[in-house]
């Protein structure tokens, strides 16, 4: 959710869980504290684990303006629709030349005051499933890539045909700005 929300441009991330009088008497697992207790739950712990993340990236991806959303339907057969829903969806971006993953996978478009292009790409499963998704992306104008991933900046270097393949783990966002 935390990437999804910064892949549309979102600012703040609030944290908050609505609870009825059955989940406070029944102490539910997800919330980042027990209703019982006022202890931290093992959400508490992924929580701060995304949001120190993102505190990694946030210089950066502060600097990009939302464009656009592409999507990847993994199976062509069965729409999901979240993606049917969409009103304007871009079915290309003249950076990227091929957009291909294992399972659902969201990828959002933006652009810097400097024209750089930026991707943030999300594995769109449910991560109750523990789905890895292959993607493989093949970029056109790009040598490499300056890539956000698990609060790590790396640099990675394309295949000469332009495309890099990597596994994107239940809830991963990575934030792509491809390199000339």
């Amino acid at each position: 959710q935390i990437y999804c929300s910064l892949g549309f441009g979102s600012r703040e991330i609030k944290y908050y869980k609505y609870i009825d009088e059955y989940e406070a008497d029944a102490d539910s697992d997800w919330a980042l504290l027990s209703y019982k207790t006022g202890e931290y739950t093992w959400l508490y712990d992924c929580a701060k684990t995304v949001n120190n993340e993102v505190h990694q990236l946030e210089d950066v991806i502060l600097n990009f303006e939302w464009e656009g959303v592409m999507y990847n339907n993994a199976d062509p057969m069965v729409d999901n629709q979240n993606f049917a829903n969409m009103l304007s969806p871009s079915m290309d971006h003249p950076r990227i030349a091929s957009f291909t993953s294992s399972e659902d996978a969201l990828m959002t478009c933006m652009k810097d005051g400097d024209g750089n292009d930026g991707f943030m790409l999300i594995n769109f499963t449910d991560p109750h499933f523990k789905k890895d998704n292959v993607v493989t992306l093949k970029f056109n104008n790009a040598r490499g890539l300056l890539m956000y991933r698990l609060g790590q900046r790396v640099i990675v270097p394309l295949n000469t045909d332009g495309t890099y393949t990597f596994v994107l783990y239940p809830g991963e966002g990575r934030f792509i700005i491809p390199l000339k």
